[in-house]
């Protein structure tokens, strides 16, 4: 499988459906250590499980209401 070099999520705001992906992606083969994930979010959303799924957060892009949070693989 190759692997994207961006990926870019805009799930339905409070379900969590990000986390799912994320979860399934981790494992996949579709993300490699330089692949950037960038996720559309609303701000109040809970990002504290990233470290326990092997992600960490490159940068945080804040808007009125939704937040932009770019991820890559920890090395």
């Amino acid at each position: 499988t190759e692997s994207f070099d961006f990926i870019f999520m805009d799930p339905p705001y409070q379900k969590q459906f990000e986390r799912r992906a994320l979860e399934y992606l981790k494992d996949s083969g579709l993300v490699s250590e330089d692949t950037v994930l960038i996720i559309e979010a609303a701000k109040e959303t809970d990002f504290s499980y990233l470290d326990d799924l092997g992600y960490e957060i490159q940068k945080i892009k804040n808007y009125k209401t939704n937040v932009h949070v770019f991820l890559k693989r920890s090395a």
